[in-house]
């Protein structure tokens, strides 16, 4: 069952959007701080791709981790092992996909399997969709590779967080 619903999607990335400078350096600090794992495989896993792309990556991130937090969920510490065992299913779904065809652009319209689905369409917009004020544009295989990425932090930080009211 999923613990983000799309209201806290949609409220969680207009406020994200809306942040300055100093909210958001906070608010990174405190991924960093509550989620090590999450927060090093972010870096560790971007870190070869272009400066644009890695920061794509590290902002919604922290956007999807917004989310859980505003949906009230109480998440634990995700360990290394649980983020690898997240990312090993992650990279060869995008490597399904993308030895199989399908576009980025057309990746909404896949069921793809995972318990946040809200979440995770909010990631596939995040990284198709190119905003005027500062688009992002990456390459097929930087898109893949960072899809991998965000679709682990968003399946581990479901399995790490249980609904406010448990």
């Amino acid at each position: 069952m999923a613990l983000v619903s799309q209201d806290v999607v949609e409220a969680t990335w207009k406020k994200a959007a809306a942040m300055n400078a100093r909210t958001a350096r906070a608010v990174q600090k405190d991924f960093t701080r509550f989620q090590p794992a999450l927060t090093g495989l972010t870096i560790g896993w971007t870190q070869e791709l272009r400066a644009d792309a890695v920061g794509l990556a590290l902002y919604v991130t922290v956007v999807v981790f917004e989310m859980f937090r505003a949906a009230g969920a109480k998440t634990r510490k995700a360990t290394e092992k649980s983020v690898m065992e997240h990312w090993k299913r992650s990279a060869e779904l995008a490597t399904q996909l993308e030895s199989s065809g399908v576009e980025p652009s057309t990746l909404s319209g896949f069921s793809l399997a995972t318990e946040e689905p809200h979440v995770l369409q909010y990631v596939i917009d995040a990284l198709t969709e190119e905003p005027d004020d500062d688009p992002v544009h990456l390459t097929e295989k930087e898109f893949w590779h960072v899809f991998a990425t965000l679709k682990t932090v968003v399946d581990t930080l479901h399995d790490v967080s249980t609904a406010a009211s448990s």
